[in-house]
């Protein structure tokens, strides 16, 4: 989840982002890092060991992601 890594990403999804997008996974090193299922439900979310709250407060204070809670 490196800037660096944004082209290798938008060229698998054919070079553009759906507006739609059901599940998404990241995996780094051989280990799933990040699991967003079923429309981003809240409730289906893995959240791997790097990634932190401190991240998710980043993608909110830059406005890439509207805040939201784990119910």
């Amino acid at each position: 989840m490196e800037a660096d890594s944004i082209p290798t990403i938008t060229s698998a999804i054919d070079g553009t982002i759906p507006k739609s997008i059901l599940h998404i996974q990241i995996e780094k090193n051989g280990r799933l890092e990040l699991g967003v299922y079923d429309s981003f439900n809240p409730k289906s979310i893995f959240f791997g060991p790097t990634i932190s709250s401190e991240f998710f407060n980043k993608l909110q204070t830059n406005e890439i992601m509207k805040p939201w809670t784990l119910l």
